[in-house]
This record gives structure tokens, sequence and C-alpha cells, in this order.
């Protein structure tokens, strides 16, 4: 299946409530973090600042226009701008629920996106758009400006260039994924305790189909079509778009690390294979 035949074959799903094109703000008028002072992926204990205040939030909306495609309309994330002085907040549970909290969202509504996105001035999260919808609505979030036409001078990726994109995307999660239960298997005995072998078989399957044109599981498309439609969202300019130069290199030099899972590579099929009980 091609990634035309792909994109026609989608379950077509409820679109998200509809909000004008643009940015949208939320100044922040008190609001100080406490990150765990405990051991992190990214930091040893005590290394994040014992507080840190956060002084804005942004939202990005985004409108194709396209009534025919069901992923054509959504949120870039939500930035959260700090004076904590450190990228290093990246995985912190901690700071990421007394985020929700503050905004008055689930938690399961908002996580952290890829390293890449993260500053040492800003957080980057992925945030559902029944949360955007509800922080809108309730005039949390107030349009600052709309989103202008991209600079005709800068170099728009092509759809093999998403594609690539997109892949490099999963490639970086999928290292993350396996350093994540390595981590937590070091750490509290229990591999899965936010990423399941099958979390990171999912990602090469995704993988595979996009890079080698592997079949794909029907139940895998819908996730696929929002990574693909992430990577085309994220392909303007501004903070999140990537210069074709930039791209191929980057590309390159992931697809060199890209490691699948083998049999007795997995940390639980290490345990398994080694007899330890």
């Amino acid at each position: 299946m091609n990634l035309y035949e792909f994109f026609d074959n989608l379950d077509i799903v409820e679109a998200p409530k509809k909000f004008p094109q643009g940015v949208y703000t939320h100044q922040v008028k008190a609001l100080t973090v406490m990150p765990t002072q405990d051991e992190t992926m990214y930091a040893d204990a005590g290394e994040l600042p014992k507080k840190f205040n956060v002084t804005q939030m942004k939202i990005g909306i985004y409108d194709e226009e396209d009534d025919s495609d069901p992923y054509s309309y959504g949120n870039t994330g939500l930035e959260v701008f700090h004076n904590a002085g450190t990228w290093q907040l990246y995985t912190d549970d901690v700071t990421r629920v007394q985020i929700a909290d503050y905004l008055g969202i689930a938690n399961k509504d908002i996580d952290f996106s890829e390293q890449g996105m993260q500053n040492e001035k800003f957080m980057h999260f992925d945030i559902s758009d029944e949360a955007v919808a509800q922080l809108i609505n309730k005039g949390a979030f107030k349009m600052t400006k709309g989103v202008k036409e991209d600079d005709p001078t800068s170099t728009k990726l092509d759809s093999e260039e998403i594609k690539q994109k997109a892949l490099l995307y999963m490639m970086r999660q999928h290292t993350y994924q396996k350093d994540r239960r390595q981590y937590d298997a070091d750490n509290s005995g229990n591999a899965d305790k936010f990423y399941t072998e099958q979390d990171i078989e999912n990602l090469e399957a995704m993988i595979a189909h996009l890079k080698d044109g592997a079949s794909l599981d029907p139940a895998l498309q819908d996730e696929l079509a929002k990574v693909l439609r992430d990577a085309k969202v994220k392909d303007r300019t501004g903070r999140f778009a990537m210069r074709k130069m930039d791209l191929a290199k980057k590309y390159q030099d992931q697809l060199r690390k890209y490691k699948p899972l083998e049999m007795g590579e997995d940390i639980n099929d290490i345990v398994r294979l080694s007899g330890i009980k």
C-alpha cells in the first residue's frame, strides 16, 4: 500500500472543535514549579533547580481547511516558558503534573514531546485537542496573533522529505523509549513503567512501513497518520521548521544509529534468557 492509498483508507475520525488559526497565549500571573530532586533520565539527584517560575504559555492552532483530511486541523503543542535555565526538566513527571494541575486539565492530556523540542527557556508538550478546546473555551488562552504565510524565501519540504522528517521523529523516539526502559529497569526494577516492549515494536512497524514499504497493522494507521501530520505541521518557518540540508544530514545520522530490537536485546528478553528470576 502506498502513502496515497494509506491516507485514502484511513477511518474518518471525529474532528475536534475548531478555533481560528493562530497563536493563543496565556500570561501566567504566578506559577512556581518544584521539580523532582531525585535522579531523572537527564539529571542527577539534586541537579534540577529546587523551584522555577513559569512566565507564559502558548498554543498554536493550524487549519489547512481540507475537509477531506481529518488530520488537517489541530494544535502545534503547548510551549511553557520558564526561568529554570535548563532543558533537563525533560521527562520530569513531577514538573509535568504540576503544569497540568495548574491548567486544570487531566494529567494524561499533556506529555513531553521529543527531546529536540526542549530548550533552556521553554518546555514543549504534546497536548490533546480536547484539552486545548477546554482551555480556549474558558478564556485561559487568547489569540495574540494570526499565523503568517510561510516566508517565500524559506525552503519548504516536499512530501518525501516530510516522510523523512516523520521517520526522524520516530527513530529518535525509538532510541528514547529503549533508553527509558533500561533506566526504569535499573532504578525501579520495572522496565514497563512508562513504555512496553510492544510500544517499541509498534514504532518499529511504523518505521518499516514508511522506510521499506512493509505491511502495517490497521490498528496502527491512525497513529502513523498523526506522526505524519505532526511532521507536516512543524514544517513551517519559525521554531520547529527544518531546512532541507539540515533534514538530510539529521536523517542520515539517525538512520545510521537506528537499531531495531532483536531477540535478547530488550531488557525483559535479557532477563528471560539469563534465567534470572
